[in-house]
């Protein structure tokens, strides 16, 4: 929910401050949610190897 908030004030933001302020909101929720990502791919897979490189395909092209 931070990282969805903090991308709808980017577009709108007023000046540099806040641009600034909500592009560190992002990457902070971001950090926070790779992790949880990294650990559901592999619990939906035989293993964390299989998953790994699929996992990191989903990031840029949201390939499932």
């Amino acid at each position: 929910m931070v990282f969805a908030t903090a991308s709808t004030t980017c577009g709108p933001a007023p000046g540099l401050g806040a641009l600034v302020a909500a592009r560190f909101a992002q990457g902070t929720a971001a950090a926070v949610m790779m992790p949880a990502s990294m650990a559901l791919r592999g619990a939906m897979s035989l293993g964390a190897a299989p998953a790994a490189p699929r996992w990191a395909l989903a990031g840029p092209d949201g390939w499932p």
